[in-house]
């Protein structure tokens, strides 16, 4: 019982992020790559949980969020176990997105097998010129 409620506070942790400044995102999204795009960088970094592979996630993620859940990501040896079973049989949705500044905002439901949701913004950004990556998860 202790273990699963610290395991929903890590994954809980996890999925805040660090920063809710850029929440309210309005305006349409039109940009069909920027959308190929964040649908690609949003899928994959959910595939990624599903299947507890840290260096996937860790693809997908920028270094500000990476530094935020280093201990999780490369000291909890539990973690991808975990997030496997927390995951399995689980289901994404895309359901909006928008631009907010230099960021692209999703909005993603997750339905579980028991028909539980859970509601997430994430927070994309490009840098370098290079794959969009996770700078926040709400």
């Amino acid at each position: 019982m202790r273990k699963n409620i610290l395991s929903l506070i890590i994954i809980s942790l996890f999925f805040y992020g660090f920063n809710n400044s850029l929440l309210n995102a309005t305006g349409d999204f039109k940009d069909a790559n920027k959308t190929r795009e964040a649908t690609n960088t949003v899928s994959s970094f959910f595939n990624g949980l599903m299947n507890g592979d840290l260096n996937g996630i860790k693809q997908y993620i920028s270094k500000e969020y990476y530094h935020k859940n280093r201990a999780l990501l490369d000291d909890n040896k539990e973690y991808p176990n975990f997030l496997k079973e927390y995951y399995q049989g689980a289901k994404m949705n895309l359901l909006n997105m928008s631009m907010a500044g230099d960021n692209i905002i999703v909005d993603v439901e997750i339905l579980f097998p028991n028909q539980t949701k859970g509601a997430y913004v994430i927070h994309l950004r490009q840098f370098d010129n290079s794959t969009w990556k996770v700078l926040i998860v709400q």
